[in-house]
């Protein structure tokens, strides 16, 4: 769990933490933390989100929860209603619907709690690069819960039975968009010709006034900063991870006189060199780390 330090609220008050890292062990830890009652805001829920909060829950604790049954995120497949059936039943949860909501809030107890950009998704909790400040003490914990209450009143009760038929609807809606995309049998082509053409325009607009190696640059020095040291190995799968579009192994472009794709692992390699000369990196042990007071090449 990568964690830093903010200002402080207060000269004896507690500090709040930025999370950048995995949200997955965060809410795992809010999670436990619950005693008695535990609230969570989320407009996007699926089973993966809802089996991690199951699992840390404590026998008997009280539980609200706040998200958004819209007829796009559930056709989507960002809010799954069958599985938000099957949690709720199982522990008695009391759910409430609001359109727009687009907070992402933890609460256990009044205690402590998150306040983040991640859903309560696979990818919000483990995959996308999200943020979140955590916060303990009861009076800015209380505060949050009450504001979360009130969005709560603002929305409707939703009753086992009104989502069991959201459920049945989108289970049957969803088969009948399967069997229309069946029946379209010239669409993936079409859909892969107009991806390719975006995907070059996009990574056009990506880079548009800069290097690609500039851009290998900045992402080597962010790594290095928030996860290093690594080698080369371990650097360029995190390089995958935070820029997968410009570090396509799928794909082999040549846009505005710049390779994409197949080839990015010697443009990183010509960017590590570059931080290198500029005395930003070190390597010492065959592990690439940010030398100490160095600059920026970026």
């Amino acid at each position: 769990m990568e964690v830093c330090h903010m200002t402080e609220a207060g000269a004896s008050g507690p500090v709040p933490r930025v999370v950048t890292a995995s949200h997955a062990a965060v809410v795992e830890e809010i999670t436990r933390r619950a005693h008695t009652s535990f609230f969570l805001a989320a407009p996007f829920v699926t089973r993966a989100g809802l089996r991690l909060i199951e699992n840390c829950l404590k026998p008997g604790v009280h539980i609200r929860m706040l998200t958004c049954l819209v007829p796009e995120s559930i056709l989507s497949g960002s809010v799954d209603p069958a599985s938000l059936l099957d949690f709720t039943a199982r522990l008695g949860v009391e759910l409430f619907h609001l359109p727009r909501l687009h907070a992402k809030v933890y609460i256990a107890d009044t205690e402590c709690a998150l306040v983040t950009s991640a859903n309560l998704t696979a990818g919000g909790l483990r995959g996308n690069l999200e943020c979140g400040v955590r916060l303990s003490g009861s009076a800015e914990v209380t505060e949050l819960l009450d504001r979360m209450s009130e969005f709560s009143a603002l929305g409707g009760v939703v009753r086992q039975e009104n989502l069991a038929r959201i459920a049945n609807i989108a289970r049957a809606e969803a088969e009948r968009i399967e069997q229309a995309r069946r029946q379209c049998r010239r669409i993936p082509a079409t859909l892969r010709d107009a991806t390719r053409q975006l995907q070059i325009e996009s990574l056009r607009t990506r880079l548009s006034g800069n290097s690609l190696t500039g851009t290998f640059a900045r992402s080597i020095e962010y790594i290095l900063r928030h996860r290093g040291p690594l080698t080369t190995i371990d650097l360029n799968k995190h390089l995958k991870d935070l820029q997968p579009d410009i570090c396509d192994d799928s794909i082999d472009l040549l846009i505005d006189g710049q390779n994409f794709g197949m080839k990015w692992k010697h443009t990183a390699r010509n960017a590590q060199q570059q931080l290198k000369r500029a005395g930003v990196i070190v390597l010492e042990n065959r592990l690439w780390r940010l030398r100490a007071n160095g600059g920026s090449a970026a």
